[in-house]
């Protein structure tokens, strides 16, 4: 776990914000990065739900 004191069930902590917006802008660099590589003309991102389910984090389905 990256951040193991954030309380992830309450989503207006600070804490909780600000580190969703910093993976948000690690997000982002790294598909800009993919993006500059020849042939790549988008990125789409999805869950693992397999491996988060491993884990036994549980993801509402969509």
């Amino acid at each position: 776990m990256l951040y193991p004191a954030i309380n992830t069930k309450d989503p207006n902590d600070p804490a909780f914000i600000a580190v969703e917006q910093s993976l948000g802008d690690v997000q982002s660099e790294a598909r800009t990065i993919v993006l500059t590589q020849p042939g790549i003309n988008y990125v789409r991102w999805e869950l693992d739900r397999d491996w988060l389910a491993a884990h036994y984090i549980e993801v509402p389905q969509d």
